[in-house]
């Protein structure tokens, strides 16, 4: 077991070399840091884990969010998975997840925005392909709330005027906020 600050590292066999300023598990690793989860095989990075890469990584995002993964590298803040899939669990000790995942070519997560982009996704139901989105993004748990523009919506009232609604969402403090719709 390693501690490195407030990140616990579980590893098989590992190399920590604080003169060359790299870390190198051999085989199955486990890292834990608040209710965030990352494990898989054959890590090797910096010693602070700002960057690195891991084969067939499995990732628990604030303990409702899972992403299993060929391959994963991190570069300072951005830390890519390739070939995913992912889906929302409940997680209970077991990984009980839904029927529905989206299978992913490549997924980048910001640490610093708390921002997941998606890119070739297909949304399916047990191991059929259903609906393909070419790019998305949202953000996490712990993302700051976002000013703009909320989906528009169109009105029309029989014998009566009808109307584009285009409300705006303005977020002042963590518990105030304002939505003009003009």
């Amino acid at each position: 077991k390693i501690n490195i600050n407030d990140t616990n590292i579980l590893v098989d066999r590992g190399i920590i070399d604080y003169g060359n300023d790299k870390v190198e598990v051999f085989g199955n690793f486990y890292l834990y840091q608040d209710l965030n989860i990352l494990s898989g095989k054959n890590l090797i990075g910096d010693t602070k884990l700002n960057n690195f890469s891991a084969i067939d990584v499995s990732y628990i995002y604030n303990n409702d969010l899972k992403i299993d993964s060929d391959k994963s590298k991190r570069s300072d803040n951005i830390v890519s998975f390739y070939n995913n899939f992912l889906t929302p669990c409940e997680l209970d000790g077991y990984f009980g997840c839904p029927t529905w995942s989206l299978r992913i070519d490549e997924t980048k997560y910001n640490i610093e925005k708390d921002k997941f982009v998606h890119f070739d996704s297909f949304l399916q139901i047990a191991d059929y392909k259903l609906f393909y989105l070419p790019y998305f993004s949202h953000y996490g748990a712990k993302a700051p709330r976002q000013k703009g523009f909320l989906t528009p919506t169109l009105e029309f009232t029989i014998g009566g005027n009808s109307g584009l609604y285009t409300p705006y969402y303005l977020p002042i403090k963590e518990n105030i906020d304002i939505k003009i719709t003009p």
